[in-house]
């Protein structure tokens, strides 16, 4: 019991100082204002079936929301904010597709959470990749 007294009370100022410094230090870690900003970055298209094209009106893009603290957001540009969709799973028949956009298919940096993506899915058209309509290698119209 006596060397429990010694151990909490032996230089009790110094573990004051150290517990304030700790304590004003989180609270001024704990307060920085959380910003939020939108990037617009292009939709990329993962593992792409070899015999199949992607039809769209217009490029792909996708307008992303992120939030966190202020000085994380000013540190991150636009090319570290990856919106994936997986076409791995695509199988015939082919035709118009729709894919859900969601915080999951953003890839971010640490430190910053996706809070929103629109649009909420990307329409395309799949046509399968005709051989017969490329020309052949040095041939002539």
């Amino acid at each position: 019991m006596r060397s429990l007294r010694r151990l909490l009370l032996h230089n009790w100022g110094l573990k004051l100082l150290a517990l304030a410094s700790a304590v004003l230090l989180w609270m001024a870690v704990a307060r920085e204002p959380v910003s939020e900003i939108a990037y617009t970055v292009p939709i990329e298209f993962l593992h792409v079936p070899a015999d199949v094209v992607l039809r769209a009106s217009t490029a792909p893009e996708a307008q992303v929301w992120i939030r966190g603290p202020r000085r994380v957001l000013r540190t991150v540009p636009a090319s570290e904010l990856h919106v994936s969709v997986d076409l791995a799973t695509v199988r015939m028949p082919l035709g118009e597709r729709t894919f859900n956009l969601t915080p999951a298919n953003i890839k971010a940096p640490a430190g910053v959470d996706v809070v929103q993506v629109s649009p909420p899915h990307v329409r395309l058209l799949l046509e399968p990749r005709n051989p017969s309509s490329s020309p052949a290698p040095g041939g002539t119209n």
